[in-house]
């Protein structure tokens, strides 16, 4: 039997804490845990990546292009990895299969798992975990991954922890966050609303940047995107609205014109994925708005045509 690694208040301020993913954001996250947290790790996929990160350390080129080296302490996957109290899972949500079975192997189950990924529908990987809390972030921040052990701090933001399944973990994280304030991570209890927010932008920013190969920027600068965007956003609120969580439509409208705004120069996730041949997101953000609306007796028809087009897109580029 799998043992959960219990952890009680009183041990909260000393979890051994493991960042799982060496893209851009868990790169940019396992530097800033290192310097104030000793016990953290982070896990990569590939040992050339461990191997260059031990040797030459995390490198950080913040906003105003000022660098900072940091040493980290790194594992690759396939190795036998440290006995964790908090697991960071920082991959894309197309890799979460592969995590979860990994994690299966462990002698000790990490009593707190916290989800980064984009979209929803992430914590059906782990619903098998028993004693487990099972948490959702949803972040603001920017950063772009120039090196396998370089990334380019792009955009200030935040990011916002609460439960998502299985055991409630507050008495534990809330303490545990308190005490590194000059992270930009706090407790939100009512975060699937920030989730719905940022899906509500990805279902629209993500796909038609990566299929018209165009910049956030150009979205809100060529009207001709204008009726696809109000379309994408009148069935992710009704979706939404079906789970509790209410928009209007002008609210969502500000929120993706102001992010386009903010990260005009900037190419999406999803882009950048469709343009390198890689595997993206879509089923996790338009696809699970189609899947939902589905579920609830009605069509929303232009996120699955987004879907539709993404896939057929990434089989092309394949």
């Amino acid at each position: 039997m799998v043992k959960v690694k219990r952890t009680g208040k009183e041990a909260s301020s000393c979890m051994k804490v493991g960042i799982w993913g060496g893209g851009a954001i868990g790169l940019l996250w396992a530097a800033r845990l290192a310097r104030v947290i000793p016990d953290s790790w982070l896990i990569t996929r590939t040992r050339e990546q461990r191997d260059r990160i031990q040797e030459e350390g995390i490198l950080l080129t913040d906003l105003k292009g000022k660098r900072l080296r940091t040493s980290v302490q790194v594992r690759c996957v396939e190795e036998e990895l440290p006995d964790f109290d908090m697991v960071w899972v920082m991959v894309k949500h197309t890799a979460l299969s592969q995590v979860a079975r990994r994690m299966k192997r462990f002698c000790h189950l990490p009593a707190h798992v916290l989800l980064w990924q984009n979209g929803m529908g992430q914590e059906k990987e782990f619903t098998g975990f028993q004693h487990m809390s099972v948490n959702r972030v949803v972040h603001t921040e920017g950063a772009l991954r120039v090196a396998t052990n370089h990334v380019r701090h792009t955009g200030t933001g935040d990011a916002w922890v609460g439960p998502l399944s299985g055991e409630d973990a507050s008495a534990i994280l809330i303490p545990w966050l308190n005490r590194y304030r000059e992270l930009p991570i706090q407790w939100d209890r009512e975060v699937e609303i920030r989730a719905w927010e940022k899906i509500a932008i990805n279902s629209v920013i993500n796909p038609l940047t990566a299929l018209w190969d165009v910049t956030n920027g150009e979205l809100v600068e060529k009207a001709v995107f204008f009726p696809l965007m109000d379309a994408i956003l009148k069935e992710v609120i009704q979706v939404s609205g079906n789970r509790g969580v209410d928009f209007s439509h002008a609210f969502l409208s500000r929120k993706v014109l102001d992010v386009c705004e903010k990260t005009k120069a900037n190419y999406s996730s999803m882009q950048v994925d469709l343009s390198s041949g890689k595997k993206t997101e879509i089923d996790a953000i338009n696809g699970q708005v189609a899947k939902m609306a589905l579920r609830d007796g009605f069509q929303a028809p232009v996120n699955q045509a987004l879907t539709l087009l993404i896939h057929a897109a990434e089989n092309r580029r394949s």
